[in-house]
């Protein structure tokens, strides 16, 4: 059962990278009316034309963990996937589709599961009501950012099409996949991760009786996109994220 879960993990993150040229071509297509209007922001350095390494990318951004009877899911989905993923082929324009996509910028979404299983081999999912309530980003003073409960048209739109491919694939593992979208800012407007720097996003879900709790932690930058270094003492492959090489110690110079 826990293959079955895997594969469609990997399903639902393959379908994501598939769907993310056409929900920017969609979302491009049909503005709405309650659209704010474009604001003047700083643009992440592009990598270019240097491909992208999605099967790598994709292990960055998802976050898995068994504990017993209970199985928590965590995938982060961050603007830069989409845009990897829709510039993964070569065939669109990497600027155009940043633009088309940079009000992802704005956001921060999650694809969530929470289960446990029964002495009979039954399992139990979390719904999103219960995941909207136990969801929320730690930050490092220690304050919670909670998951919005009004999502822009545009977004619901890219995030409806998004969970009807998912849920195709069939069985109840991808019909309980939960999506969560939070702010990529406090209300005091300060980045809650900047993903081109090194940095970390931490999502924490609460306990609810059988259910636990589980908190999951990622890091910046996301080495598919930066590419993997050697040290410059041993040679070894070293993380963009990492300050020091954990092979001899090097200090590292990115």
């Amino acid at each position: 059962m826990k293959t079955r879960l895997l594969t469609h993990v990997f399903a639902l993150l393959v379908l994501t990278a598939v769907f993310a040229p056409q929900a920017a071509a969609h979302a491009h297509q049909q503005p709405t009316a309650s659209d704010p209007p474009p604001a003047s922001k700083p643009q992440q350095q592009t990598q270019g034309a240097r491909p992208v390494d999605l099967g790598a990318f994709l292990k960055e951004v998802l976050a898995f963990r068994l504990e017993q009877d209970r199985t928590h899911l965590a995938i982060w989905i961050p603007y830069e996937f989409f845009v990897a993923a829709a510039s993964a082929d070569g065939t669109v324009d990497r600027a155009a589709m940043e633009r088309d996509l940079d009000f992802l910028r704005d956001y921060i979404p999650f694809v969530i599961q929470n289960e446990y299983e029964r002495p009979d081999g039954t399992k139990v999912y979390a719904t999103e009501a219960e995941m909207r309530t136990r969801a929320v980003l730690k930050l490092a003073d220690g304050s919670e950012v909670a998951p919005l409960t009004a999502v822009p048209p545009k977004l619901m739109m890219m995030l409806a099409a998004m969970r009807a491919v998912v849920q195709a694939d069939g069985g109840r593992t991808t019909q309980n996949m939960q999506f969560l979208v939070f702010p990529s800012a406090t209300r005091a407007g300060r980045k809650i991760v900047d993903s081109s720097q090194k940095d970390s996003l931490t999502l924490f879900i609460k306990p609810a009786g059988k259910f636990g709790e589980a908190s999951f932690t990622w890091r910046t930058p996301f080495d598919a996109l930066t590419g993997q270094a050697d040290c410059p003492r041993c040679r070894s492959g070293v993380s963009s994220k990492w300050t020091y090489c954990p092979f001899c110690g090097q200090k590292l110079p990115h």
